[in-house]
């Protein structure tokens, strides 16, 4: 009985958010047409108020508790006071297109975006690139940089692919300084 209880009160508490966030959503196509048809455009600026809405909540059947807290934001990570192009919080990641995308596309977006340069990329255990590998001569580093990641990985790609539609990769890089940068995962979609 009590873990029937316990569960009984999560799904309830957990419904009552949804509730909360498919009534702000009906809300929100509502003003953006008011006629109904249509989906409301995605607001590039986050209302301040909105996370005050919501609720975390703590239970203990054995006490009884049950208590209630607003939830705290995202801490940002990775970035500099005032440097917001790397600031990222641990939801994030990098999206990319897969199929054709090479390591050389990954190190520019890294360059652009986070102002790193890639010195290692991998995929699970495996070892995918190293800026320090001791490669057979600069022509077969080259091929490694222009290969696409999906060939580079062969099967594991399109298992990975297969179960869930992405493949994450996590990338090792540093800034100008030498110093190492800290990088959300890098998803490469379907």
């Amino acid at each position: 009985p009590a873990i029937a209880t316990t569960t009984c009160l999560v799904s309830g508490l957990a419904c009552l958010e949804l509730y909360k966030l498919a009534s702000e959503r009906k809300t929100a196509i509502a003003s953006a047409n008011p006629k109904g048809h249509g989906e409301a455009a995605c607001s590039e600026k986050e209302d301040p108020g909105r996370i005050s809405r919501y609720r975390n909540n703590f239970v203990n059947l054995a006490l009884p508790l049950l208590a209630a807290s607003e939830p705290a934001k995202a801490t940002i990570v990775g970035g500099e006071e005032g440097e917001a192009r790397s600031g990222f919080t641990v939801w994030d990641c990098v999206e990319m297109q897969g199929g054709s995308t090479t390591i050389r596309d990954v190190q520019t977006l890294l360059h652009v975006r986070f102002g790193a340069a890639l010195e290692m990329l991998s995929h699970g255990a495996r070892l995918i690139f190293s800026k320090y590998a001791n490669l057979a001569s600069q022509r077969s580093k080259i091929d490694v940089l222009d290969a696409p990641i999906s060939a580079l990985l062969g099967k594991d790609y399109e298992e990975t692919m297969e179960s869930s539609g992405f493949v994450d990769l996590v990338a090792l890089a540093s800034d100008e300084r030498g110093q190492n940068v800290e990088l959300p995962p890098i998803r490469l979609m379907m």
